[in-house]
């Protein structure tokens, strides 16, 4: 019955996929994906925070100008 009982023998592992990928240059090259894919995300990020500024600029702008442009060529000297 004791034989039965075997929790003192290491039981060998099938696979160990981070040992074969944990080579130097693999892990170079993972770093570097990564990089860059952090680097696009940034760049799109920053995109999308300037096109919603210049829409809000272009907005205000169209709010701000006057309806009759010809009026604006005109000066106001009662100001």
């Amino acid at each position: 019955m004791m034989s039965d009982y075997d929790s003192n023998i290491i039981k060998p592992v099938e696979s160990l996929q981070n040992i074969t990928d944990s080579s130097p240059t693999r892990r170079r090259e993972q770093r570097s994906r990564r990089q860059q894919q952090d680097e696009d995300e940034n760049q799109e990020e920053q995109q999308q925070l300037n096109e919603s500024v210049d829409e809000r600029i272009m907005k205000n702008l169209q709010e701000t100008r006057p309806e009759n442009d010809a009026d604006s060529n005109r000066i106001d000297y009662h100001a």
